[in-house]
């Protein structure tokens, strides 16, 4: 088949990054295992040209009760997961590694004591989805409180947004579609953030503003067979992240403009009418990491009515460490409501049961096995199982 052909091809070249990337670690790490900045110390440190990198190589396959969706794509699959919303990476049962392989390197050059570029190209095995620059900015620190970013880098919409690509960063295969799976993951603009304690608490505040427009969207290659270009214009955000000792939070909020064109019949209308639609989300988050357990708990809601819909989700999680091992369960809902009669609500409800075992020095195994219950009408991917295993890496 032309699709297996497809894998074949990206099964070896991801194999040979896997087999160098191997090659280079081979010391042994606990499991006590911290949120992953992007934009984390890289190995070079006597430069003022510095990089860094991270790799994932995950494989998998779907099963269940043969369910007809609303799903545009792979209508002659029986079952079909979606791992990666936003980048068009949906599992079927056909096992493939192309749908959240990924590979993304960071340069970073010093011009000045306060002054610094930084760009991040991440490259993927899943179609129209093999280069993309996810980061291309300018850093200005006057202080050790303020930060300003000039240029493109990751919506911040929720709490684990600017380091999803990054599974050594967190202890399951993939975040929770419930939360993370929307159109637009990247912004062009600018953002501030300020640093500073109240009382035992560390704060971060941060403001943004900027625009977005994706091209032949990849989220949209799951519902249209033509391409689809989607716009966040007039992107206003902020949020405030805090920290003591055990525990972190966040809240945060952005609001922009929606819009959609279609690469055949052109401009797309909206549920509220016209070609132009507000939108807000609104994120808040825990994280607790006492002892030997993590616990991570996010609700969000998002007011969409341009494009049909209200949302409310939420997702929680709790790990235990066991030496290298870490086993972690974690239960999400996606909840869609509307007053128009003419669209269909999406409903569903994910399960995980993963395990993460840190077999060498920054590199981790894991095994996964996710359950997705779709009560939509007609469902949205479906109900169904997946079975998936991988191996992240940073360096």
């Amino acid at each position: 088949m032309k699709y297996h052909s497809f894998l074949t091809k990206n099964l070896i070249a991801v194999s040979l990054l896997a087999s160098s990337a191997l090659s280079i670690h081979a010391q042994a790490q606990t499991t006590d295992v911290p949120k992953v900045a992007a934009d984390s110390p890289p190995l070079i440190v006597d430069s003022p040209y510095s990089y860094s990198g991270f790799a994932s190589l995950i494989g998998g396959q779907s099963s269940g009760r043969c369910q007809p969706t609303g799903m545009a794509q792979d209508t002659t699959s029986c079952t079909r997961y979606v791992g990666d919303w936003g980048h068009d990476g949906i599992y079927n049962n056909n096992f493939s590694i192309a749908q959240e392989s990924r590979i993304g390197v960071q340069f970073t050059d010093k011009f000045t004591h306060d002054l610094s570029g930084t760009i991040q190209l991440t490259a993927r095995p899943i179609r129209d989805e093999h280069l993309n620059l996810e980061w291309a900015y300018l850093t200005y620190k006057p202080d050790s409180s303020w930060t300003i970013y000039i240029g493109r880098k990751r919506l911040p919409l929720f709490y684990y947004s600017d380091i999803q690509d990054i599974g050594y960063a967190y202890n399951t295969i993939r975040l929770d579609g419930s939360i993370y799976g929307w159109e637009v993951t990247n912004y062009n603009g600018i953002s501030v953030d300020y640093s500073f304690n109240v009382a035992d608490w560390d704060v971060r505040a941060e403001m943004l503003v900027g625009t977005e427009d994706a091209k032949n969207n990849a989220y949209e290659r799951l519902f249209y067979a033509t391409p689809q270009d989607i716009g966040w214009h007039r992107i206003v955000g902020m949020s405030f992240d805090f920290s003591h000792d055990w525990l972190t939070g966040r809240l945060g909020y952005e609001h922009s403009d929606y819009s959609q064109f279609d690469a055949v019949t052109g401009a797309v209308p909206l549920f509220t009418g016209g070609y132009q639609a507000s939108q807000s989300f609104l994120d808040a988050s825990l994280t607790a990491d006492l002892n030997d357990w993590i616990l991570h708990t996010e609700f969000g809601d998002a007011h969409r009515l341009g494009i049909g819909a209200l949302a409310r989700f939420y997702s929680v999680s709790a790990g235990y460490r066991m030496g290298k091992f870490l086993p972690t369960i974690q239960y999400g809902t996606y909840r869609e409501s509307t007053p128009f009669a003419n669209y269909n609500d999406g409903k569903f409800q994910t399960a995980v049961l993963a395990l993460r075992y840190d077999f060498a020095k920054n590199m981790d195994f894991k095994v996964q096995l996710d359950r997705a219950i779709d009560n939509g009408q007609p469902p949205l991917q479906g109900s169904a199982y997946l079975v998936s295993a991988g191996i992240d890496i940073v360096f």
